[in-house]
């Protein structure tokens, strides 16, 4: 049965890289927020239909599903939400199912290995709940939107201007992957890699530590150690890392 690192490693690629492309989209441009009418907007031309997800507050250090909130919201922008609610309940991921649950920043993460490597907590704060809901969610992309007392995560569910930036060229989806790497969450390279390369429409094979993904005359290959982490990628464009 899947769990929250499941459905993260399974999105997280797909979502990092629609998240690059939004900031190209929106630049450094403040936000303006309009519940009523179900917008983000970043400026003229720039107004998206959103879906309310949840909190973070930086005085618990806590989420809060846009559901569970005390101010409420009109139904058309809980869908999202709602639609992941259910996939807790299904899944019995409590994360998802309850209405709010304490974070883990890779700060608190960082100090609690350096006093106990093997009882350390992974980093869970909101970038990694937005990441998995937008895959989950399909969403073109999500936004932090940070309010001082915390940030209000939406998701954006139709960005064409992100959507006409996606590729699925070799080199383009290995750079995507490496970036990836370099965020703190702990998740299974192997399950993350052949899920990106499958929902960019390539056929992925696995034997022993190996994985190749090949569409038409485009192709990656990856070796991982036996814990599943990344040795070697490598496209028909070259090695990359």
């Amino acid at each position: 049965m899947d769990d929250l690192s499941d459905l993260y490693a399974r999105h997280a690629a797909f979502s990092l890289e629609k998240q690059l492309a939004l900031g190209h989209v929106i630049g450094t441009r403040s936000f303006a927020f309009d519940a009523e009418a179900g917008t983000l907007s970043f400026g003229e031309g720039r107004q998206f239909p959103m879906q309310l997800l949840g909190t973070v507050s930086r005085q618990s250090n806590t989420w809060l599903w846009a559901w569970a909130s005390p101010q409420p919201a009109p139904p058309a922008l809980l869908r999202a939400a709602r639609q992941l609610q259910a996939l807790g309940q299904r899944l019995a991921i409590a994360e998802l199912e309850e209405e709010g649950f304490d974070l883990v920043t890779p700060a608190i993460a960082g100090l609690a290995a350096a006093d106990d490597p093997d009882y350390a907590p992974d980093p869970l704060d909101g970038h990694y709940m937005a990441m998995l809901a937008a895959g989950e969610c399909q969403a073109s992309a999500y936004y932090g939107a940070d309010y001082g007392r915390g940030i209000a995560y939406v998701l954006l569910p139709q960005v064409p201007a992100v959507q006409a930036q996606l590729s699925d060229e070799p080199a383009h989806l290995a750079a995507v992957f490496a970036q990836l790497l370099q965020l703190p969450y702990a998740f299974d390279h192997r399950a993350a890699l052949g899920a990106y390369l499958e929902q960019k429409g390539y056929t992925v094979a696995q034997a022993d530590y190996q994985l190749r993904g090949q569409k038409k005359e485009h192709w990656l290959e990856a070796a991982f150690d036996s814990t599943g982490r990344l040795n070697k990628l490598e496209t028909s464009g070259g090695a990359v890392a």
